[in-house]
């Protein structure tokens, strides 16, 4: 799936390891039909951002030789010398902040373990819901793809309590549940 070896990305794009952005390098004839398309890419693009285009979910992208690579992915493959095995996570639950502190090669079910708060939520807490008929809190957790009860609860504070203690114990990431408010604006 990843054509280009992390030799090739780094001798076509600067990546900075601390802010997460690339600049497309000069490239000599070797990657072109003609000399003429060579000094036309230098003349335009060379020393310019690159894989700047967002996918619509926050993810930085762009094209590198016709092909779309998402930029989180690059940033691995061209620090570490090797593509991801995983999902890259990015651990601080901002999609734009793709310096390698920033980022971890996960498998899917560690990844789904930091993500940010859902824009849906209505109590304020990852994993907990109001269960009108009840008139109390429903604490739930999702472990390995399976749904887990947690209790119902009298207070909210209850159910949040008991929630943090099952991600902690399922091995949660201490991000999990954040505010899509609170990580807007974090670059790395």
């Amino acid at each position: 799936m990843n054509d280009l070896s992390p030799e090739d990305l780094r001798e076509l794009l600067e990546y900075d390891p601390l802010t997460g952005r690339f600049r497309w390098k000069k490239r000599d004839i070797r990657w072109f039909t003609t000399a003429r398309a060579m000094r036309a890419f230098n003349t335009q693009f060379a020393g310019e951002p690159a894989l700047t285009a967002d996918d619509g979910n926050g993810y930085r992208h762009g094209q590198i030789l016709m092909r779309n690579y998402k930029a989180h992915r690059v940033a691995w493959a061209h620090y570490h010398g090797k593509w991801p095995t995983g999902q890259i996570d990015h651990i601080k639950g901002s999609e734009k902040g793709d310096g390698i502190s920033n980022l971890r090669d996960v498998p899917h079910l560690k990844n789904a373990q930091n993500q940010k708060r859902s824009s849906a939520n209505t109590s304020g807490v990852t994993g907990i819901s109001f269960h009108k008929a009840s008139g109390r809190f429903n604490a739930t957790i999702t472990v390995g793809g399976k749904k887990k009860s947690l209790g119902y609860f009298d207070n909210l504070e209850d159910a949040a309590r008991a929630r943090k203690s099952a991600e902690a114990e399922h091995g949660f990431h201490p991000n999990h549940g954040r505010t899509p408010e609170s990580i807007e604006g974090e670059e790395s």
